[in-house]
């Protein structure tokens, strides 16, 4: 059953709400979770378990955890939620009973990427609202918060974000402030409406009374645009949250950057020391390492080779993701060990918004569930990608049977093992399924 809420629902909050206010929506999905507390536990425990299992290695792994209003950083992996736990509130109870002290809190970034069905209720979630306010050219993303904690540990803050917050567990109550009902905390000559800004508060007593107050309970949604000032305070057990929102600071592009820092590599290798003689700087002066040289020679070829089309066609596969992911750029990894047989009928997801361009490279984008390919440009490519997305069942073995060779120069660009690699993709991608 469709998360998506009635067109009636998102064109009254386009109109009323969206970035002007506040608001809690009472049951949002009559008696349905939309992100099922069990869910939101087994993604983080999978988390946990990864992070054991390297260590931590990852500099940037996404999750945290907080005692009060300090990060942990050390012993921070022992901390989080482990499958032995059981539920939240087991680990709560766990951490409770080993630390002798409450106040903890578990955050996760990007959530929708670690749960392909997390990731599916949000773009059915997000559509009805692209449809009244448009696909914003930036970024969506989602997270998680889950605690007994008093209050946020970053205190209160503002972001760049418009945030819809789902009660999975407890009972969720936020403070928030109007931007300009708290300019006399932020220090002197600094302008935070369109920055990610936490004031230096020592307690909320000063402003408890002028929130705003948002209380929801499980299948409940909490919305707030990005400009107020915001702060959760606890209620007592533990809550657990998930959270969806726009960047309105962000572009899909700004990915690109990860492009042009791979052709800038050979800048980080290590080159060897310099004979150095004190005094002799003008000697040293005119002897210019050769290693040197050539990196710069390879650092401009790479440029190059991005200026003469390979940025362009980075552009145009990120766009690709993007539109197929419905505005999220970070994503469910493909399922692995995809066999296809040929006895089995496949059908098109119609919500993995399989999309397909020619590119400037000539080759053919294709993409499904914000995950890209590209292959050699072809009839048959087209007319497959074609007929899947009319809909209805195709037989594995018919399509095979169906694949017409085709050659470019002398290359071959479409044969029965090429439509065979597309097929296994795009079920791996989950843009097909058992009809």
């Amino acid at each position: 059953m469709s998360f998506r809420l009635p067109a009636g629902f998102w064109k009254s909050f386009a109109q009323d709400v969206w970035r002007k206010q506040p608001r809690v929506f009472k049951n949002v999905h009559e008696g349905r979770l939309f992100a099922p507390p069990e869910e939101l536990f087994r993604i983080a425990a999978e988390e946990t378990a990864h992070l054991a299992r390297t260590a931590g290695a990852r500099s940037d792994f996404g999750c945290h955890i907080s005692l009060g209003k300090a990060m942990i950083m050390q012993d921070h992996i022992r901390l989080m939620p482990a499958e032995g736990d059981g539920s939240f509130d087991g680990w709560a109870a766990r951490l409770s009973r080993e630390e002798g002290r409450e106040g903890f809190m578990y955050y996760m970034n990007s959530a929708q990427r670690r749960s392909p069905l997390l990731f599916q209720r949000y773009r059915e979630f997000t559509e009805g609202l692209f449809e009244q306010i448009g696909l914003p050219s930036w970024k969506v993303s989602t997270d998680m918060f889950v605690g007994d904690y008093p209050e946020t540990p970053f205190g209160v803050h503002k972001d760049v974000v418009d945030n819809f917050h789902f009660v999975a567990a407890g009972r969720k109550r936020m403070l928030l402030w109007p931007y300009e009902t708290l300019l006399p905390y932020v220090k002197e000559g600094v302008d935070a409406r369109d920055i990610d800004y936490a004031l230096q508060l020592r307690s909320l007593k000063d402003i408890r009374e002028q929130a705003i107050v948002l209380e929801g309970d499980p299948g409940d949604l909490l919305y707030w645009p990005g400009h107020f000032w915001h702060c959760a305070e606890g209620t007592g057990g533990v809550v657990a949250t998930s959270s969806c929102y726009i960047d309105l600071m962000y572009s899909p592009l700004m990915g690109l950057s990860d492009v042009v820092n791979a052709k800038l590599r050979p800048v980080e290798e290590t080159h060897p020391f310099t004979p150095y003689v004190p005094g002799r700087h003008q000697e040293l002066a005119g002897a210019l390492p050769e290693r040197l040289r050539d990196t710069t020679r390879r650092v401009a070829q790479g440029l190059k080779e991005l200026v003469d089309g390979g940025l362009e066609r980075e552009m145009e596969l990120t766009w690709l993701r993007y539109v197929s992911g419905g505005g999220f750029l970070r994503v469910p990894p493909p399922a692995s060990g995809v066999v296809l047989d040929e006895g089995q009928a496949l059908k098109l997801v119609p919500t993995s918004n399989l999309v397909w361009r020619d590119l400037a490279s000539g080759e053919l984008g294709c993409a499904a569930n914000g995950l890209v390919e590209t292959w050699p440009a072809s009839h048959g490519l087209r007319q497959t990608l074609q007929r899947l997305s009319g809909g209805g069942a195709h037989r594995v073995g018919a399509l095979l049977d169906e694949a017409k060779e085709e050659l470019q120069g002398s290359g071959v660009v479409w044969s029965r093992e090429r439509l065979r690699e597309v097929l296994t993709t795009l079920v791996a991608w989950r843009a097909l399924a058992p009809a």
